[in-house]
């Protein structure tokens, strides 16, 4: 335990002074990021990049299709997928689809970690969106996105990562599992926060990254927090010894849910199915 302390010091040490190194977005995610900021940039000149690869242009078409963006009529080309999505939303789409390209390692022990962590991240992500679906379908004026929502799940808890791929570089001492719940538990928040600033998302990313979990912050107004929040409830991740219904109650009481047995709507289980299914290989 003394040398696990001694990591854990060393990563808080490394946080403050901004020495941590931080992982990278997915080289695709990238490119079509900086293709949506050209200014020249056109539906054609985003679907050629994306079409580079294979895995990232099905996703993007299972994701056009999905509860975030589904109509009556299913797409069955990129360029289609990126015209229902559109240009400046892609950017959210495509690293959402990328994501988890940064899941991956060979210890067996992390390896579980990072495994779990991405499906606990993809549960979020697809509750999330379908309890928006529902929403979006009553309040169709929401300033509130779809790709910004779902990239928000998938994110909310990116500062594992780094410390992950420090257990796997040192595998004799820090790849066990006790050292691992302390430091996650410890330094998740802190790190995640970093990350999303090195990426220069939108501070509503690291709010959702600092508070997701902490129930006393209450956003005002309807907030992509109460959907991940909402999400976490539904994937068991928050409020754990408390009732279901409880724990929704505020949103009903917001008017972000409807019902309090929204979890076992058909509607709600159909479009959850069919979001998730869009991160499947």
């Amino acid at each position: 335990m003394p040398s696990e302390n001694a990591l854990l010091d060393n990563l808080l040490e490394q946080i403050k002074s901004d020495a941590l190194v931080l992982p990278t977005l997915p080289e695709i995610a990238l490119r079509v990021r900086d293709a949506v900021d050209n200014p020249e940039a056109s539906l054609h000149s985003i679907s050629d990049e994306i079409a580079k690869d294979p895995a990232l242009t099905a996703s993007m078409i299972r994701i056009a299709n999905s509860a975030f963006y589904a109509r009556a009529v299913k797409v069955t080309n990129l360029n289609a997928a990126v015209n229902r999505i559109g240009l400046e939303q892609v950017k959210n789409t495509a690293t959402s689809m990328a994501m988890k390209q940064m899941f991956i390692c060979q210890n067996e022990v992390v390896f579980d970690y990072f495994d779990r962590s991405w499906c606990d991240s993809v549960d979020v992500a697809s509750a999330a969106g379908a309890v928006f679906a529902a929403f979006k379908q009553k309040r169709p004026g929401t300033e509130l996105e779809s790709d910004t929502l779902c990239l928000m799940g998938l994110v909310h808890n990116i500062g594992i990562l780094p410390i992950l791929a420090e257990a796997e570089k040192n595998v004799a001492e820090f790849a066990n599992r006790a050292f691992l719940d302390q430091a996650i538990r410890k330094l998740t928040k802190h790190i995640g926060v970093a990350i999303i600033r090195t990426w220069d998302f939108d501070k509503s990313f690291a709010v959702a990254i600092a508070k997701w979990d902490s129930l006393d912050y209450q956003p005002a107004a309807v907030d992509y927090l109460d959907f991940i929040r909402i999400g976490a409830i539904y994937a068991g991740l928050l409020g754990q010894g408390r009732a279901q219904a409880d724990l929704l109650q505020p949103y009903l009481e917001k008017g972000v849910i409807d019902d309090l047995g929204i979890f076992e709507s058909e509607d709600f289980l159909e479009k959850y199915n069919e979001t998730k299914s869009a991160f499947d290989d």
